[in-house]
């Protein structure tokens, strides 16, 4: 929803950012994809993003839930059997810090740009500030040494 990270999304390498509040958001969808998304990662955890997803969803897609819904959610179910869709759930990052860190450090994944912040531990109240309140931040880092 933020307009500062569409922006820095399309500065880093996305083709296209849509804003889903937008009147023509589904209209500029349809335009640009016409038969949908093939893989769909829903983070936000809001049930309307989850239909969101699931509309915009192509036939056979797989749609991952990164984002916890409420424990009650109501949701087009019936959009599921139509299109055929896999619905994936994945539990944060539980397990992968091992690999990840290893990927990094290896260059296999470049990470540094999407640092905007960075902050000595003892200023942490502001790090945590920054990274809640937007301050138009994508990644905070506290430095420990």
């Amino acid at each position: 929803l933020d307009p500062f990270r569409r922006g820095f999304s399309l500065d880093h390498g996305a083709d296209i950012a849509f804003d889903p509040r937008e009147p023509e958001f589904r209209r500029r969808i349809d335009e640009s994809f016409p038969l949908g998304f093939d893989l769909l990662f829903e983070a936000s955890g809001t049930p309307a993003a989850l239909t969101q997803a699931m509309e915009v969803a192509a036939r056979g897609a797989t749609l991952v839930q990164v984002g916890s819904q409420p424990k009650q959610t109501t949701f087009p179910g019936h959009i599921i059997t139509a299109k055929e869709l896999q619905i994936v759930g994945s539990f944060r990052y539980a397990h992968v810090f091992e690999t990840v860190i290893d990927f990094v450090s290896r260059g296999g994944l470049a990470v540094d740009h999407l640092i905007t912040h960075s902050f000595d531990f003892s200023d942490q109240e502001d790090a945590f500030r920054v990274a809640v309140g937007g301050d138009h931040a994508i990644k905070v880092q506290m430095n420990l040494a």
